[in-house]
């Protein structure tokens, strides 16, 4: 003869269980279209600092940009690599760092993928990272190997506005 309470007590595990179960499928549900249907909004904070680097097979990377507000009147550029004529660190005037600012929302920077990989392997190649920070401590990152966001002339655009501006304000 069952034991009634070692049946109430199966019972009500069962009940927990299936409670659990539906809690844990509806949150991963919600979380997963939530996100799946967000879109990455514009960052709204003042750009702080820029980076970007391309490197490929070589020790060193092919290209480095470090644009950074050091104080409220004083934005540095250092631009470093072997495929870049000059390299060099300058002062540029605060608004290289507006421009780039407003570069990268026009180009939509901000919805580039966190990591971008082929969908192959590749045993030899090139990476990138590019990384910008903003005065409310929120951050726009993406990088890759051998893969690039389908829009990355955002990224093109900046480098050559960087190296016209190593150029133009170089003393």
């Amino acid at each position: 003869m069952p034991d009634s309470n070692n049946s109430s007590a199966m019972k009500t595990f069962g009940f927990i269980l299936v409670g659990l179960l539906a809690v844990t499928l509806i949150a991963g549900l919600t979380c997963c279209s939530s996100t799946k249907n967000n879109k990455k909004m514009p960052p709204t904070g003042k750009l702080k600092s820029y980076s970007y680097s391309h490197s490929g097979t070589v020790a060193e990377p092919f290209r480095n940009y470090e644009l950074q507000e050091l104080a409220p009147d004083t934005v540095q550029l250092a631009v470093r690599g072997i495929s870049v004529d000059v390299a060099d660190t300058i002062i540029v005037p605060h608004e290289v760092l507006d421009e780039v600012a407003r570069m990268i929302i026009e180009n939509k920077m901000y919805e580039y993928e966190e990591s971008y990989q082929p969908s192959f392997e590749v045993l030899d190649g090139e990476g990138w990272h590019f990384f910008a920070s903003y005065d409310d401590d929120n951050y726009v990152s993406s990088g890759g190997s051998n893969a690039w966001p389908p829009n990355a002339s955002g990224l093109f655009t900046i480098t050559n506005y960087l190296d016209s501006c190593l150029i133009k304000y170089r003393k």
